[in-house]
């Protein structure tokens, strides 16, 4: 995701706005151990089958993605 904003936006205020991007994506991280541990703590093995079928839905809906397809007009 580092080249994307560069060449929309162009170089002034691009560590900024990397910065403003990333940020979420860092509070998920920092965040998700502690979520995950506090999930099994409360429900044990059953938080673990959660998580198996978060992915597997997740990774359903990647699958069902499709790239546009280049239809020339004419």
């Amino acid at each position: 995701m580092g080249t994307l904003p560069l060449a929309i936006f162009g170089a002034p205020g691009y560590g900024l706005r990397q910065g403003l991007l990333m940020m979420p994506a860092r509070f998920g991280q920092a965040g998700a151990p502690l979520f995950v541990a506090l999930l099994i703590e409360r429900w044990g093995g059953a938080a673990l089958l959660l998580s198996a079928m978060l992915s597997l839905f997740s990774m359903a809906a990647l699958l069902t993605l499709r790239a546009p397809s280049k239809a020339v007009h004419a």
